[in-house]
């Protein structure tokens, strides 16, 4: 039989299954590469069982049962996980000794055994940025990636000579632009490294409305109380705030000559929250980012009441006001909408919630369990249905993303769904609490999903999204296939109002339906 391959579609496997023919020689060959491992290269490099929860580690620990063990038959699940994962290497690689796997090998050498030139393209790249001014980006980085030219060109750098890719990468992280233009290059790789980037961009922003003179200083403070560490404290109770530091009041108390701060802070929270959400539409907003651009609206805190996640580890079982305030906003946003009937909920009993009436439903509304930790689970899960975590605050007239993102949603429905197949595919090749994670974060990114195609004003665009979406899951693995359109059925259902029972959430009791 031939190898394991992903079919032309790249989704599915195909070709033989291994672990089909194991013979004395197969074995006996195993036992001499094993032999060989042990006395030349775990020495040298460390022993493969460090990695036993990556997958290269799991397949060794598979083959050593084998070969080296009493059983010398694979189980369905080791079988299958050995299948997709030769896939994935011959995907990427290619299979060793296959004329891929080869060509790599030698390319390999080939720049293993060339001069070593990083000295000199180090050189060159410095002195190409020594005409930027300290502290600014790269703003044209074709200019500084070029070849090497006729004037540069030495005996170890020839003209035309190209600049590796591995250093061009490197300058891409150096580069000037928006937000929205360095996430759609890919420089800005997810909402985490967002979040992280909020604290640079909240304090640039924050520092043009203060006097000129005192924009470094302001800047330098913010950038150094984002870096301290948080504390969960006792009954909701917060750390100091910036704003509530009394150096940082007299600095705020001379702003920049015809700066409307509000009107600059608006902006950039309004950039933040697009930008994370139009290209990474199946994460919630992550805790560093809602923290920082918190600190960038503190003094109308109130009227951006943004929650950040949970853990449930250390969940009291109960909330802020805050979260029935995102409530109240969900519900003058959602009111019949596909999202309240999916949920099975009614946003008219919603008007009047507090801070205790919202612990109570969210708890209310959960089947408890003997486990405290899957009941804390329930609960915040219940609470993030329930308020939209920060999904509807986004959309609502105080941040204003419903008309910047209108024409974005079909779109951004379309990528959740992709990265569900993509997050729950494979789950029988991973550890159990990785399975887990990848549930909870679909049915994160399901409930997402479920909110944008609920502010999709046009009936006939959703329709074609669940023409899409079963069009995606039949092309998936039949196991997978079998587990997930069930959860796509009844939320098909729910759109065209009819009876359905299966909620796609994250944390349930008893075994998961995807798993």
């Amino acid at each position: 039989e031939s190898s394991p391959k992903f079919s032309s579609d790249g989704k599915t496997v195909e070709g033989g299954k291994p672990f089909k023919n194991i013979t004395p020689e197969s074995i006996a060959e195993y036992k001499k590469l094993d032999g060989y491992y042990r006395k030349e290269i775990s020495p040298k490099f460390g022993n493969y069982r460090k990695l036993r929860k990556e997958h290269i580690g799991v397949l060794r620990k598979i083959c050593d049962q084998i070969f080296l063990g009493k059983n010398s038959h694979a189980t369905d699940k080791q079988i299958e996980f050995a299948y997709k994962y030769l896939a994935q290497i011959d995907k990427k690689r290619g299979l060793p000794e296959t004329d891929r796997s080869k060509a790599l090998r030698r390319d390999q050498l080939k720049a293993f055994e060339a001069p070593k030139l990083i000295k000199q393209f180090g050189a060159l790249l410095q002195k190409r940025l020594s005409g930027i001014p300290s502290g600014n980006g790269i703003e044209n980085l074709d200019a500084v990636t070029v070849p090497v030219t006729k004037q540069e060109a030495t005996e170890k750098l020839p003209e035309n000579t190209q600049i590796p890719a591995f250093l061009i990468e490197k300058l891409k992280r150096a580069k000037m632009g928006t937000i929205d233009e360095l996430a759609a290059e890919g420089i800005i790789p997810s909402a985490e490294v967002l979040g992280s980037l909020a604290m640079f961009i909240v304090s640039t922003t924050a520092a043009s409305t203060v006097h000129p003179s005192l924009s470094p200083l302001y800047s330098a403070i913010l950038q150094a109380f984002r870096r301290r560490r948080s504390l969960l404290l006792l009954n909701f109770e917060a750390q100091v705030r910036v704003n509530e530091l009394p150096w940082v009041k007299a600095i705020q108390s001379i702003p920049a000559e015809k700066t409307d701060s509000k009107l600059a802070h608006y902006r950039t929270l309004q950039d933040c929250c697009a930008t994370a959400l139009l290209y990474w539409p199946e994460t919630i907003l992550p805790n560093k980012f809602v923290s920082c651009v918190s600190d960038l609206i503190a003094s109308e805190r109130g009227q951006y009441p943004f929650v950040q996640e949970l853990a449930s580890d250390i969940f009291m079982g109960s909330f802020t006001e805050t979260w029935a305030t995102q409530t109240r906003l969900a519900a003058s946003l959602l009111k019949g909408s596909l999202y309240e009937r999916y949920y099975q909920f009614n946003f008219d009993t919603m008007n009047d919630l507090d801070a205790a009436s919202f612990s109570k439903m969210c708890s209310n509304r959960i089947a408890h369990s003997s486990n405290w930790l899957v009941n804390n689970g329930k609960t915040i899960e219940q609470s993030m249905v329930l308020s939209t975590h920060n999904l509807a605050l986004c959309f609502s007239n105080k941040i204003g993303l419903k008309d910047r993102l209108n024409a974005s949603l079909p779109t951004m429905a379309e990528k959740v769904m992709k990265f569900i197949c993509t997050e729950t595919g494979n789950l029988g090749a991973m550890p159990w609490k990785t399975r887990l994670q990848h549930v909870k974060n679909a049915a994160y990114a399901w409930r997402q999903m479920v909110f944008y195609l609920s502010l999709i004003e046009e009936p006939a665009t959703v329709d074609s999204f669940f023409i899409f979406a079963n069009k995606l899951v039949n092309e998936q693995e039949p196991g997978f296939k079998q587990r997930i359109l069930p959860a796509l059925q009844d939320l098909q259902n729910a759109w065209e109002k009819k009876s359905h029972s299966l909620i796609f959430y994250g944390w349930v009791s008893d075994k998961h339906f995807v798993m």
